[in-house]
């Protein structure tokens, strides 16, 4: 008996959400950064930077968001007690877990862009 392993089948949708998961913090990262700066001067007269707050919760919503699909396949694949065979091919397996640890990685970031904020005005001179 000898039993040959098959690779699963993975949807288009798996696949966006991997590539998603791992390209997506980045240019979120970057565009938060753009868009903090760009409202500065829009805040400035009024002095309340409570929209500068606002913006980095929602980038930080869709930066985590965007770990979601690598973290269901990491645990719908994930292999069973006592099983042998992998569930998972080691690519998908790999870039799940780079999925999730760019996501950690830039949504810590969009919080270490958030802080000075709260701490230095924005519209010193």
């Amino acid at each position: 008996m000898n039993k040959e392993y098959t690779e699963p089948e993975e949807s288009a949708a798996e696949v966006c959400g991997l590539w998603l998961g791992m390209l997506g913090p980045p240019m979120l990262t970057l565009t938060h950064l753009q868009v903090t700066y760009a409202l500065v001067p829009k805040i400035c007269p009024t002095g309340n930077t409570t929209l500068l707050h606002i913006v980095s919760l929602c980038f930080l919503v869709i930066v985590i968001a965007l770990g979601l699909p690598s973290w269901r396949c990491l645990r719908r694949q994930a292999p069973e007690a006592g099983s042998e065979d992998p569930l998972t091919p080691e690519r998908v397996h790999f870039m799940a877990q780079l999925g999730l640890l760019t996501v950690a990685l830039f949504a810590l970031l969009i919080i270490a862009q958030a802080i000075p904020p709260f701490i230095v005005n924005p519209c010193q001179d």
